[in-house]
């Protein structure tokens, strides 16, 4: 079973391969945020990441791998940009590859 990878250049290339106006997932939503997508699209049918801190793939009792820094501020980043206010955020509208890319971007 190979480990869920994360690596920036390579989600960059993902979303720029991508329709910008292409829906590519919810802020706020473990299942559906655009890492989550990501992973899925590549070979982890099951992946969610949690808590802005882990990721985690449910493949065959596959278990928790840290995110890299990166993805948590992005994570971050675009859950304080696109998901709904309140105090604990929720689920936002569906966010596009133009839009995750620029939050990738924006980051240090």
């Amino acid at each position: 079973m190979s480990t869920p990878t994360l690596d920036r250049e390579a989600f960059a290339g993902w979303l720029r391969s991508l329709p910008p106006e292409m829906n590519v997932g919810r802020p706020g939503c473990s299942a559906d945020c655009p890492l989550a997508r990501y992973l899925r699209q590549g070979g982890h049918p099951l992946a969610r990441v949690y808590e802005r801190e882990w990721l985690r793939s449910l493949n065959a009792g596959d278990g928790w791998h840290a995110v890299p820094g990166w993805a948590t501020a992005f994570i971050v980043a675009l859950d304080e940009q696109y998901a709904s206010p309140g105090i604990v955020r929720r689920t936002g509208p569906p966010v596009t590859a133009a839009q995750a890319l620029a939050v990738l971007e924006g980051l240090p």
